[in-house]
């Protein structure tokens, strides 16, 4: 079952949707990349070039058919990000990706409203991986 897990100051959180496979899995998984340090475009030739300093790595995914008496684990895991706190993903894909992570600069975690039918929310994520490596996911 995929999972994000975290410690604040109150303890430890585990998230998940608490469905069967496949319903257990990440979706909309897209891995995030970019180099950072300034771009510029040759005065001659216009052809552009970088000076990177780093690349950051990360991903965009959503959780789906979150209970909606996880509300407050939800709440409390985006005031954890948004602090600078660190979130281990766990994918449970084929090769059992997991990934220490923080917020993706300039993202917000997004916390749906529930559905109607069934109460449930979606959490929808970008994050950082903190290895500069890509993250993937595999189902």
């Amino acid at each position: 079952m995929a999972s994000i897990s975290f410690t604040d100051a109150n303890g430890g959180v585990t998230i998940d949707n608490d469905k069967a496979a496949p319903v257990d899995r990440f979706q909309g998984w897209v891995p995030l990349g970019e180099p950072i340090g300034p771009l510029g475009h040759a005065l001659g030739t216009g052809i552009p070039y970088r000076w990177t300093f780093r690349e950051d790595h990360g991903a965009k995914f959503m959780l789906p058919y979150i209970p909606n008496s996880s509300q407050s684990d939800l709440h409390r895991l985006r005031m954890h990000l948004l602090g600078g706190g660190s979130i281990t993903v766990d994918t449970e894909d084929e090769v059992s990706n997991t990934y220490t992570c923080y917020l993706w600069p300039g993202s917000n975690p997004e916390i749906s409203t529930p559905s109607k039918e069934t109460a449930e929310r979606t959490l929808t994520l970008s994050v950082l991986n903190s290895e500069a490596e890509p993250m993937v996911c595999v189902y």
